[in-house]
């Protein structure tokens, strides 16, 4: 991954493009999972109907420290009656450190389906920055993407949560994109 040294945020502009590529690859994949789905391949999931749901981030929340765990995006899903989803979750943002002195960042996002505050993260997340930062360089920032699966979401309402977390003088999430992709089936 290529790392991105400046002075201010990574532009709107910047992370809408990301979230437009990332869109089309994953549109691409989707479209050819069905179609080779159709053919029975052993490894993909039951053949289905595929929803995609995407949240934006345009406040660049704080995290670490003192903050705990922040809720960094969220989406909002249906599964219909007699039905079942399976899902994959992305979650893309820009990160950086609170500080420009020589110091380590650690900076973590986790995945929560329905629950925002309690219960098990879903599996994916984990550490998006690990980064010391040079004395007068300015923000070090890095785009980073994590991602979740989850198999057989019964029939409902449902949300799907990015928090975020961080250590030391904490980090922050520039221009996060949540993407939500469900393969709803019988």
């Amino acid at each position: 991954m290529r790392s991105v040294r400046s002075n201010s945020p990574i532009s709107l502009r910047g992370m809408l493009a990301i979230w437009a590529l990332t869109i089309v690859v994953v549109a691409t994949l989707a479209v050819g999972a069905v179609a080779v789905g159709a053919v029975a391949i052993s490894g993909f999931r039951p053949a289905g109907t595929i929803r995609l749901g995407t949240a934006v981030d345009t406040t660049s929340p704080s995290v670490g420290g003192n903050a705990g765990h922040v809720q960094l995006l969220k989406v909002d899903f249906q599964v219909p009656a007699g039905q079942k989803a399976d899902i994959v979750g992305m979650y893309t943002a820009g990160v950086s450190n609170n500080s420009t002195g020589q110091v380590v960042g650690l900076c973590m996002a986790e995945f929560k389906l329905d629950d925002s505050t309690g219960g098990a993260s879903l599996p994916g997340g984990g550490i998006m920055l690990t980064k010391g930062v040079d004395a007068g360089s300015g923000f070090y920032t890095e785009v980073r993407t994590v991602q979740t699966i989850k198999n057989g979401i019964g029939a409902g309402s449902h949300t799907l949560y990015v928090i975020g977390s961080g250590g030391g003088t904490g980090c922050t999430f520039y221009g996060g994109i949540l993407s939500v992709i469900a393969n709803l089936h019988g």
